[in-house]
């Protein structure tokens, strides 16, 4: 099927179809010199495996990118660590597989050390390794900074640091990160321990996290076995380390040290953060922290169920003597069902005042939907927080542009859109436009920063006849949304209707709307249905979204009609069968 479809589709370049296996030896022919200011192009799977061999370079991703069938191996190791600037511009690497269980540094990129890792999307990866392993980084350190990045539908597997986006966060910051996971886990078989694995980070030590959240379900192993330090956002924070604006609503599993968002914390942070995923354990198992020591969580709650069976607390599980201090928190008491704050406190220096509320369910909507509720009352609601019918939610990137149309001429397309069913929570501030014939690997033409009021756009000087791929984003205050990849001909003379099914590669719409909501085996929302158009109603409209067994997706499709005035349109995404 895919040799078929490659055959009669030289677009598939375009849209990322690649299915050769990565080169062992020789050059390739870069686009770009690795400047910042002239950075190498990442095009497919091969290009974006070749980073590995310059490793100080300046990347550009400039169009989504399908790794299926692909053996792929980390960019950089602990040795050789990835030390330049990776920019994704908001596009997905798709179906990225790394099967490594007994290698340490285990991610899309290995290791990293210095760098710049930006907007860059992944859907459906698979990542297995051993210590140190993340979708995104494995080991982050000496400054990295990583930003605006986001996994759906993935997997991470590993036995000590793992995390959803890095395994270990050392000296680096990592902002606006979204972890949509089905699972992070330490139930490798064979695995005797699992230790330090968190649903964003595994470890943190002295670096700083900002506006993220986690959705899924995050594990050590059997909960008789030695797994500990297991958290619904980060497993361990370390000395210096910080965590602001964030959230998790994963589900949480481990034998000791298991908490709603953090599993063990020694001198570190969490400032207006919240958990509501389900937290099991055996011993020191607390709603927001399994394990404290000198630490400072400041205007948090916890109102996921917490189940152990010694040191359990709604907000903490077990504080150490040397003490930890809970300002301003809360926890849910009919949520958590428990009454008290502290399973165990050894605290000499311990003050507290975290506090139970919805006692005997008397307040159940006490963090739903509420901006003047303690802790809430202290969150900035502006740029940061939204509230929802439920429990509050980042402010975020917009979703796609709706309802996108395509009227096509001999030698133009008239493109329009509709503002995006959800702008993220702050108003769209600009739009941008890039397309070239699908055929060409030259670069694209662009309208950029189109104002939010500008809603079509006419694109002159085209080919008669020609198959064009066009790429359209929506622009608000907190960044850039995710691009949707159209595929359409300009028309020609003639009556003919042409169908040719495309497969994309893009990710599915992520749950920033209301993620208390997106059920636990099911992170990812489907894509929405293709959208048809016509400027005459008795046009035989012909729509290519047929699935492919082989691919093991449901392919949003899209044609066009030639001569017609009949557009059809991809958003080009799709979605894994349930196996």
């Amino acid at each position: 099927m895919v040799k078929r479809l490659r055959a009669g589709l030289r677009a598939s370049m375009a849209i990322g179809l690649l299915a050769a296996m990565i080169p062992t030896s020789g050059a390739l022919a870069w686009t770009g010199s690795g400047t910042l200011s002239d950075p190498y192009w990442v095009n497919d799977c091969t290009e974006l495996q070749a980073v590995g061999t310059n490793l100080s370079a300046h990347y550009l991703v400039t169009q989504d990118i399908d790794c299926s069938g692909v053996t792929f191996t980390p960019i950089g190791n602990s040795s050789t660590p990835f030390t330049g600037h990776f920019d994704g511009d908001g596009f997905t690497v798709s179906d990225l597989t790394i099967n490594l269980p007994t290698t340490d540094y285990i991610g899309l990129f290995g290791a990293a050390d210095g760098a710049t890792i930006k907007d860059i999307n992944l859907y459906g990866a698979n990542i297995t390794g051993q210590v140190r392993v993340g979708a995104i980084v494995g080991h982050a350190l000496n400054t990295t900074d990583i930003s605006h990045v986001t996994i759906n539908a993935t997997t991470v597997i590993g036995q000590q640091y793992v995390g959803g986006l890095v395994g270990a966060l050392n000296d680096s910051m990592l902002n606006y990160g979204q972890a949509a996971v089905d699972q992070v886990s330490g139930s490798r078989a064979g695995l005797s321990t699992a230790v330090k694995i968190g649903g964003a980070v595994g470890l943190t030590d002295n670096s700083t996290v900002n506006k993220s959240f986690v959705t899924g379900t995050v594990t050590g192993n059997n909960l008789g076995s030695a797994s500990d330090s297991v958290g619904g956002f980060v497993g361990e924070m370390n000395m210096g380390s910080t965590i602001n604006d964030s959230y998790t609503t994963a589900s949480v599993t481990a034998h000791a040290k298991s908490g709603g968002f953090v599993g063990s914390a020694v001198s570190s942070s969490t400032n207006r953060s919240w958990a509501s995923g389900a937290v099991e354990g055996t011993t020191d198992v607390g709603g927001f922290v399994g394990y404290e020591g000198l630490g400072m969580h400041t205007d948090s709650f916890a109102m996921g169920s917490v189940t152990g069976v010694t040191n359990v607390g709604g907000f903490f599980g077990h504080v150490l003597a040397v003490g930890g201090d809970a300002n301003n928190s809360y926890f849910d008491v009919t949520r958590t069902g428990l009454t008290d704050c502290v399973g165990l406190d050894e605290g000499i220096s311990y003050s507290t005042t975290c506090t139970g509320v919805n006692a005997a369910s008397s307040a159940p909507n006490y963090f739903h939907n509420n901006a003047t509720n303690e802790p809430l009352d202290g969150w900035n609601f502006t740029s940061v927080w939204r509230t929802t019918t439920t429990t509050p939610t980042l402010v975020w990137v917009p979703e796609r542009p709706d309802n996108v149309r395509v009227v096509p001429s001999p030698t133009s397309l008239t493109f329009s859109w509709e503002v995006p069913a959800n702008t993220g929570g702050s108003a769209i501030t600009s739009y941008d436009i890039r397309y070239k014939p699908s055929s060409s690997k030259g670069s694209y033409n662009s309208f950029t920063g189109l104002s939010a009021a500008t809603l079509s756009q006419v694109l002159n000087n085209l080919i008669p006849s020609t198959e064009y791929t066009i790429y359209l984003r929506a622009n608000n205050a907190i960044g850039h949304g995710t691009w949707t990849g159209i595929i359409t001909y300009t028309s020609a003379a003639s009556t003919t209707v042409t169908t040719a099914p495309k497969v994309n590669t893009a990710a599915a719409t992520v749950p920033t709307d209301e993620p208390a909501a997106v059920p636990a085996d099911e992170t990812a929302s489907a894509p929405p249905p293709v959208t048809e158009n016509s400027d005459d109603a008795n046009s035989n409209d012909e729509s290519a979204g047929t699935g492919s067994s082989a691919l093991s997706k449901v392919v949003w499709g899209a044609v066009s009609a030639v001569g017609l005035g009949i557009a059809y349109i991809a958003s080009l995404q799709s979605k894994k069968i349930a196996k």
